[in-house]
């Protein structure tokens, strides 16, 4: 009963969620100034169309910060989350994405950027925020902030006065902020964050994603007052079913 905000289709970088990024780049066949390269155009076609749907939900107040979770692992919601980053600031938005995945971080490897420092620096004061702001592609303002060092306890971090600071001061930076976050099923993470943005939008696997599981995420925070701006289905093929 959520709004379909888009369908993704396949592609082989999704079944990568929890390996490296040797070689991101060249099997994707992006150039150095950003543009796609994609044997198809489908896939940038639904990147665009989902920053639309974003767009027209803002009609009313522009969608400034949002988070993409998902209710299990491996349903690609980081590679969602990257490509829709950069395809907002190839559409003219001054974006930031932000690896708010302190436990498994994967943006970085996305991207193909350092991760010596980022988010978690940032929150322990250990890093400015210069430090760990990174453009990731020249000639768009495409930015991102990476996971950093994982620390022992990320709850702390994100539930941290700090973490509501720089949530708030980022919102004076960017037109669009994309937190990429873990997992919403067994961890408290993404719903400590929730509250300070525009909503959640939540990435499913076509095929992969267990639909009880989903319902419980879905239900769970939405018991927390969470909006649920709707969910992206991943992963589409020819033969996809359902």
């Amino acid at each position: 009963k959520l709004p379909l905000l888009g369908v993704v289709p396949y592609q082989n970088e999704f079944d990568d969620d929890n390996h490296g990024h040797g070689g991101l780049r060249q099997r994707l066949g992006m150039q150095s100034s950003g543009a796609y390269g994609y044997g198809g155009s489908q896939f940038l076609e639904s990147m665009r169309l989902l920053q639309t749907n974003l767009l027209l939900l803002g009609a009313e107040r522009p969608v400034q910060s949002i988070i993409l979770s998902s209710s299990m692992p491996g349903e690609g919601k980081s590679t969602v989350a990257r490509h829709l980053a950069q395809t907002a600031a190839t559409m003219g938005k001054r974006v930031l994405l932000v690896d708010a995945d302190l436990r498994q971080p994967v943006i970085h490897q996305r991207v193909g950027i350092d991760n010596a420092q980022g988010l978690s620096d940032l929150l322990s004061g250990n890093a400015s925020r210069t430090d760990v702001l990174q453009r990731a592609i020249p000639f768009i303002e495409f930015y991102v902030m990476t996971a950093g060092s994982i620390p022992p306890d990320p709850v702390k971090l994100l539930s941290s006065q700090r973490m509501q600071q720089l949530m708030g001061d980022l919102e004076k930076e960017f037109d669009l902020i994309i937190y990429d976050s873990p997992p919403l099923v067994g961890l408290a993470d993404t719903t400590l964050m929730a509250p300070h943005t525009d909503g959640i939008m939540l990435v499913a696997r076509v095929n992969r994603c267990d639909r009880d599981v989903l319902s419980n995420a879905i239900e769970n925070i939405r018991f927390s007052n969470i909006p649920v701006m709707g969910l992206v289905a991943n992963g589409d093929t020819p033969n996809s079913k359902g």
